[in-house]
């Protein structure tokens, strides 16, 4: 029998071991591949309405939101965590999968043997087994779906909370924050509050163009949300409320171009009505667990991550409410896809 070559029994050898970790969010889409993110991209795909054709997808789809054209549209696929287009979805994943296959000098003769994709538990039975039939036409090797929960849960060891003690999570997403309450290593309780970082977004634009009759970009409402935007807590320090911005748009009676001065307070004034919707939620959370194990949980700290959690001010207002010790974690965008492979590895 002829012995294979070296060089092929080392690719076939590298080919059994690739797993690919995939977490599609409502707003981003991160791929990573043995440990190295090598996608990490708005979950949004630009579309021709008549013809259902994709235009573009990622950053590019992301670079032309709002642009009015008849023969564009972007959309996003996710919504809330879940499934909202069959034939969106389909056209934003196969995109994202040729991209990989197409861009990767590596992907071309590593094909994954396996594909490793987060799931909330959060989500309904019926939007679960739509999200997994929707992923069943993806070439990306055999498919296994693991919790996004339990996945964050493996990141909060390195924020030194134990994993064999009961903590909360709490993960703010671009249009969901999901509680959740792992015990053990285990989740025993998760849930969605309709809570995002799109909705502070939204509140900007409102707030822009309701003081100053000034209608600004999702992009201009982005920028102001990250740089001055603020959850005021009894501690605000006053450099951060005296923060100002110079914001341009276009005046709503003359439709000509126009620049205002908005101040942090300001902008963040649209964002208490947010706070409480997102305090109600804890308690209607908290309310549906028993109270010995709330009680736990709570003294053993509260683990914060998601891009929404770096709002500054989130930490001290969830610290407050839910009178705990709050841990932020140092890579809140990244916690989910990193997880994903502590977790496949510790359930093999």
């Amino acid at each position: 029998m002829k012995q294979r070559p070296k060089i092929l029994r080392s690719i076939h050898l590298q080919s059994s071991n690739k797993v690919i970790y995939l977490e599609i969010g409502s707003s981003q889409v991160k791929v990573m591949v043995n440990s190295k993110l090598v996608f990490n991209q708005p979950s949004c795909i630009a579309i021709n309405p008549a013809q259902q054709s994709i235009l573009a997808f990622g950053d590019k789809a992301y670079q032309l939101l709002g642009k009015r054209r008849h023969d564009l549209q972007v959309v996003f696929p996710i919504k809330n965590g879940a499934v909202a287009n069959r034939e969106h979805f389909q056209l934003l994943t196969e995109a994202i999968s040729n991209h990989l296959h197409l861009e990767a000098d590596w992907w071309k003769i590593l094909s994954p043997q396996r594909c490793i994709i987060a799931m909330s538990d959060a989500l309904t039975p019926a939007e679960k087994e739509q999200t997994i039939r929707q992923f069943s036409h993806l070439k990306l090797g055999k498919q296994s779906f693991f919790s996004s929960e339990l996945a964050v849960a493996m990141q909060a060891d390195r924020c030194h909370l134990e994993s064999s003690t009961n903590y909360c999570l709490i993960n703010m997403g671009g249009m969901i924050t999901t509680v959740a309450i792992v015990q053990r290593g285990e989740l025993t309780h998760a849930e969605r509050i309709f809570v995002g970082g799109v909705h502070f977004t939204a509140a900007v634009q409102h707030l822009v163009r309701s003081i100053e009759n000034c209608a600004i970009s999702w992009h201009e409402a982005e920028r102001v949300k990250k740089n001055i935007g603020f959850i005021e807590h009894a501690n605000t320090h006053l450099t951060v409320i005296n923060k100002k911005l110079s914001v341009t748009g276009k005046d709503i009676a003359s439709q000509l171009g126009k620049t205002v001065i908005i101040s942090a307070k300001q902008a963040s004034r649209g964002f208490g009505s947010l706070v409480d919707d997102l305090v109600v939620g804890l308690q209607h959370f908290f309310n549906k667990v028993p109270p010995e194990q709330v009680t736990d949980c709570l003294q053993n700290g509260v683990f914060l991550t998601g891009g929404a959690m770096q709002l500054t001010g989130m930490r001290e207002i969830f610290q407050h409410h839910l009178k705990a010790e709050t841990v932020m974690s140092d890579q809140p965008e990244l916690d989910v896809v990193m997880g994903l492979e502590k977790l496949a590895t510790r359930d093999q």
